[in-house]
């Protein structure tokens, strides 16, 4: 934020990165395949909120599922990256192990990946703001409150799910507009499987409140989330 041109704060951001996660995290832990962990910092990079595939990733970085699984967990341990595992329940036809992979700093995140066009033009956004989301609302979890995401074996998702002392909280994440009163099939179909009693859709700028079978929807614009996250809605 304090400099003021886009070559210096590319040059802060490639300090940064590779001070910490390539230099201190490689020699600190002793990591032996440098090859391996560089690419897999790249492909989780590339897979942010995706559902993560230990073999799939070994295939991309060409490393045993082994190396890559304790790789995996010495980013999330040094906190570069962090896997939200799914919300699950006795319903058989939800995912119940693949966590989904974010980075603790999208700035790491877009280094990694050289990616750093603005938001709106960018083919990534929409899981951008996804990460961002999370990252600044894991800051204000309170002790009793968890944070997951829901997904059922035909597709059906939610991207955070905040669970508080029994309740839970369904979030929804569209980087676009919406119209106030219309939801995505996968929220319906949580409201209905778990009648919540407050759900949140996160968009662009609109903000609202109406009522779907029982359940109170909260539209709240993106920037208001990321600044107050569930104390817009008096949790």
């Amino acid at each position: 934020l304090t400099k003021k041109s886009y070559e210096q704060r590319v040059e802060e951001l490639s300090e940064i990165f590779n001070s910490y996660i390539k230099n201190d995290i490689v020699d600190f832990l002793k990591i032996e395949r440098v090859d391996i962990y560089d690419k897999l910092v790249k492909t989780a990079a590339a897979q942010i909120g995706n559902l993560m595939n230990y073999s799939e990733i070994s295939s991309l970085v060409q490393g045993n599922v082994l190396t890559v699984s304790k790789y995996l967990s010495v980013l999330e341990k040094t906190f570069v990256t962090y896997y939200l595992k799914p919300f699950t329940t006795q319903r058989r036809n939800e995912v119940k192990h693949a966590a989904k992979c974010y980075f603790i700093d999208t700035g790491m995140r877009n280094f990694a990946i050289r990616q750093f066009t603005k938001t709106d033009i960018r083919p990534d956004s929409g899981a951008l703001l996804e990460n961002m989301l999370l990252s600044e609302n894991l800051k204000k979890l309170k002790l009793d409150e968890s944070v997951f995401y829901w997904r059922t074996k035909a597709g059906a998702e939610i991207d955070f799910i905040i669970e508080k002392q029994g309740r839970v909280i369904p979030v929804e994440i569209k980087s676009g507009q919406v119209k106030i009163g219309t939801l995505t099939k996968s929220f319906y179909s949580f409201i209905n499987s778990f009648s919540p009693a407050k759900a949140v859709f996160i968009n662009r700028d609109k903000f609202g409140i109406t009522k779907i079978r029982g359940t109170v929807v909260y539209y709240i614009p993106a920037k208001w989330f990321c600044l107050c996250g569930l104390n817009l809605i008096g949790e």
